[in-house]
């Protein structure tokens, strides 16, 4: 007879050695909101890739780390393992800057995840000289942490900025990114108790779509609540965010 086949082992039991795989593994703990793993998975990959003299991947791999835990809601926590990763950094070894500018637009964007905005904005100014030169993506990424450093300080340029990066990122077939940036505006309203929150929020629906999210999906139930006249428009819009923010196409370094 037969046997059915069988794994002999978890599928998530990767060989240690291999940091590519460990940061593979930590992807798949992620989606599974597994981020305590993941974050060991990642460790174990930067402590290899110390050993092996590998700077650009643990470089990389820090980047990663300090992602997950900014997932986790620990952003201070994060932001002090990009400071890890620049001090790792030097022209020898990051001589097109394009690891150093990661770094200082992610440290930047857990500051202001920290309710640190104006240390964020500094940090970024301080750092204008470093940050020039980066691809279009990366320009449109840090004009989009512009505009949510502008609304956690309450100023009135944020509706702009996050409405034209929204529709950069629509127009450039970056649904999921152009998603988040209209939560952003939306959450931005919220903050100004503004009646437009959520019609903004609302307005994700064809980028759903896109996305090729199902119609009875968590986002799609969320979706319908908020379109009730009596909805709680902030926790909604939270809630919104936060899953959206988990489906694994959300997954970049930069």
């Amino acid at each position: 007879m037969t046997m059915p086949w069988r794994p002999s082992s978890s599928p998530l039991k990767i060989f240690p050695g291999d940091p590519l795989l460990l940061e593979f593994k930590a992807s798949l703990l992620r989606d599974i909101r597994q981020v305590e793993q993941a974050a060991e998975c990642l460790r174990d990959a930067f402590r290899i890739q110390r050993v092996s003299r590998d700077v650009p991947g643990a470089v990389r791999t820090l980047i990663i780390t300090a992602q997950v835990l900014d997932q986790a809601g620990q952003p201070q926590e994060a932001a002090g393992l990009c400071l890890t990763a620049l001090d790792l950094l030097d022209s020898s070894i990051d001589p097109t800057r394009n690891l150093l500018r990661v770094v200082i637009q992610n440290y930047a964007g857990f500051l202001c995840h920290a309710g640190k905005a104006l240390a964020a904005l500094q940090a970024l100014r301080t750092a204008e000289p470093l940050l020039a030169g980066g691809d279009p993506f990366f320009q449109l990424r840090l004009e989009w942490l512009f505009g949510n450093i502008a609304a956690r300080l309450d100023d009135e340029s944020a509706e702009l900025r996050l409405e034209n990066v929204r529709q950069k990122l629509a127009e450039g077939g970056l649904f999921h990114e152009a998603t988040l940036a209209t939560l952003d505006l939306a959450r931005y309203y919220v903050r100004r108790q503004d009646p437009r929150a959520a019609p903004a929020a609302l307005s994700i629906a064809p980028l759903l779509e896109s996305l090729g999210i199902n119609r009875d999906a968590r986002e799609a139930e969320l979706l319908a609540q908020l379109a009730m006249a009596d909805a709680d428009v902030e926790s909604l819009i939270s809630e919104l965010y936060t899953a959206i923010m988990a489906r694994p196409m959300a997954r970049r370094v930069a």
